[in-house]
């Protein structure tokens, strides 16, 4: 998550032209808050999606977490979906 925190807070200082320290650590800090807002909303997202009801917050955080870190592909997601559905059954 790191990684992409800092990507994300690269291409929003470059795009804006002004780099330097403090101006670094506020976007930094932004773009942190930002990413954990979305993995927490990608977890209730997916929760919800596999029917999951009352999952503990930092379960819902860390399948949120899953989801983003392999944003391109959908193995989790599917894998996921795939178990819940076996063992419904």
């Amino acid at each position: 998550m790191r990684r992409e925190i800092a990507r994300l807070a690269l291409h929003q200082l470059v795009t804006d032209g002004r780099i330097h320290p403090a101006r670094i650590e506020e976007v930094v800090e932004k773009t942190r808050k930002q990413v954990e807002e979305e993995i927490i909303e990608t977890g209730k997202r997916v929760a919800i999606d596999l029917g999951i009801h009352g999952l503990h917050p930092e379960l819902i955080r860390l399948v949120g977490r899953n989801e983003i870190s392999f944003f391109h592909t959908d193995k989790i997601y599917f894998n996921t979906q795939k178990k819940q559905q076996n063992f419904v059954l």
